[in-house]
């Protein structure tokens, strides 16, 4: 996949996020109820807590081609969008395959602990954030729900990941690279002596303060099949920890 493909897609989303709301909403359901990351499609979170943040994303996988074939010829938007996801979509599974397979050397039968299954759970996100204060969390601290996740790509710098709170470390994307982090679901395909990725992203500029995008991002999740989903006290554990302690 190369950089033009991916601002491709990038840029198509956004077009994509133009259309109206009946239209965006049309693709809207779940991959697995066991799941809290298993949503396919559009959605629309507004600010809750002390997080001054509203997002839009998109969780692409291509079961969306086939079930949503007449709507998507019908909208040249939406047909341009799902075409390029689809691109970053196979060029990142083929990598998570990749890295799934190098980590079987450890972790025996992990490709098929998530690839052994109609219906991978493999989720493309495209994520818009729009922010009014700085020096706030864009994405609160948290544990992703997954079992594994590929960071691809964001506009600007503010991702930070760590063991914990105490130990979180601002990162960069290299070109030609993807970030690759353990999430809190690892433990269930056999993974239990690496900890997963805590992590949060901050507003680092506030170049964009008031715009309608602060940041974006796009982000790879990977799950494995018949496991259920952690917990929010599990997800969230430092950052309730720290809520509660300052109660």
């Amino acid at each position: 996949m190369s950089k033009v493909e991916l601002s491709s897609a990038v840029d198509s989303f956004f077009k994509f996020l133009d259309e109206p709301q009946k239209v965006k909403e049309t693709i809207d359901y779940k991959l697995s109820k066991a799941h809290r990351r298993a949503e396919v499609g559009y959605k629309k979170r507004e600010a809750e807590d002390n997080y001054k943040d509203r997002k839009d994303f998109f969780h692409y996988h291509p079961i969306i081609l086939l079930k949503h074939k007449e709507f998507i010829q019908q909208h040249s938007v939406v047909e341009d969008f799902l075409e390029k996801a689809n691109v970053v979509w196979e060029a990142i599974e083929s990598l998570a395959k990749q890295i799934l397979t190098l980590l079987e050397c450890d972790y025996p039968d992990l490709v098929k602990k998530v690839y052994d299954t109609d219906n991978t759970h493999l989720l493309l996100r495209f994520l818009k954030y729009e922010w009014d204060e700085a020096g706030k969390y864009l994405a609160k601290p948290h544990f992703d729900a997954g079992s594994f996740t590929i960071a691809i790509s964001e506009s600007c710098k503010g991702l930070r990941i760590g063991k914990s709170s105490k130990d979180l470390t601002e990162v960069e994307h290299e070109d030609g690279k993807v970030l690759f982090m353990l999430s809190r679901n690892c433990d269930k395909l056999g993974i239990r002596d690496l900890p997963p990725g805590w992590h949060d992203a901050i507003q680092s500029d506030d170049t964009n303060l008031g715009k309608s995008c602060a940041r974006w991002a796009v982000v790879f999740f990977i799950e494995g099949h018949n496991v259920t989903a952690p917990d929010k006290k599990e997800t969230h554990k430092f950052h309730i920890e720290e809520l509660e302690g300052s109660n």
